[in-house]
């Protein structure tokens, strides 16, 4: 049974998804450098060892989500899809499931997972410097004000993700 406006709601819901998973990933990165004491980087020049080995690890596991991604997604989208969007969009519910399945939730899971995999070894390192902190690492963040920032922050974003994920979802009846 066709769901009128399912697809430009979804769409909708999609390119939030997108933007917010983006915003908590990059701010899960940026945490990670600044808890080695990068605490600045340029993204025009080149930057020290650690942090362009980080961004290069991210963007390897990036790309390597998306692909697994799109094939999951477009399974569970062509089973259920299809027929909630009825026509829409341009008279042909493919398209919208193409669209959402196979290219926008795709980079919203790719986000996600290295956000999440971001925020794990944040915490390992956190934990791992309570113990004991190397001999000439760069400085630590502003101590318990760094991390107690750091936590709420990682907490809104990520709740924020799971909430409107959790609304797309119930709305798309995957």
């Amino acid at each position: 049974m066709a769901v009128p406006g399912l697809f430009w709601i979804e769409l909708g819901l999609g390119v939030v998804l997108l933007f917010l998973s983006a915003k908590a990933h990059g701010r899960q990165i940026r945490l990670e450098r600044e808890l080695e004491g990068y605490m600045e980087v340029d993204f025009m020049k080149e930057n020290p060892p650690w942090v362009e080995a980080l961004w290069r690890k991210d963007r390897r596991r990036y790309w390597a989500t998306v692909p697994i991604a799109i094939v999951i997604l477009l399974l569970l989208g062509f089973l259920t899809l299809p027929p909630r969007f009825g026509t829409e969009p341009l008279g042909n519910p493919i398209i919208g499931t193409l669209l959402l399945a196979g290219f926008l939730w795709p980079l919203v899971v790719a986000f996600t997972s290295n956000g999440i995999q971001s925020a794990l070894r944040l915490r390992a390192a956190l934990v791992r410097r309570g113990r004991d902190r190397p001999v000439g690492t760069p400085a630590q963040p502003e101590g318990s004000t760094w991390r107690g920032a750091a936590f709420r922050g990682t907490i809104g974003y990520w709740a924020l993700v799971l909430a409107i994920g959790t609304v797309a979802v119930l709305i798309g009846g995957i």
